[in-house]
């Protein structure tokens, strides 16, 4: 993959979309590749052009910085009576006693 300095792709090439589609353990066609290909590509050219345009606060403030300062929200700890069980679980595809019953995930 090449860029300039405004950050713009001029292309992504097929080994590149091969590495991340290993990185999320996918397998893909050589038509998939070119697939991606294209549309990465597009993709990144796009966020290319995004970042060329100046900002209206250009060197006033960092990026981060947000209009109005937040305040965290403290409230007093308190218990409270938690839901009852059988209306938690009024709409579950399946329970087991008093709790939620849901596929594995993990072997």
């Amino acid at each position: 993959m090449s860029g300039d300095a405004a950050g713009r792709a001029d292309s992504i090439d097929s080994s590149t979309v091969r590495k991340v589609a290993g990185l999320a353990n996918l397998v893909l066609t050589d038509e998939e590749v070119s697939y991606y290909q294209r549309h990465l590509s597009r993709i990144l050219d796009y966020v290319g052009e995004l970042a060329s345009i100046p900002r209206q606060d250009e060197g006033e403030s960092d990026p981060t910085t947000l209009a109005f300062a937040l305040q965290p929200q403290e409230r007093p700890d308190q218990t409270q009576p938690s839901l009852d069980p059988e209306v938690a679980l009024v709409n579950a595809a399946k329970t087991s006693g008093t709790t939620f019953q849901v596929p594995r995930i993990i072997d």
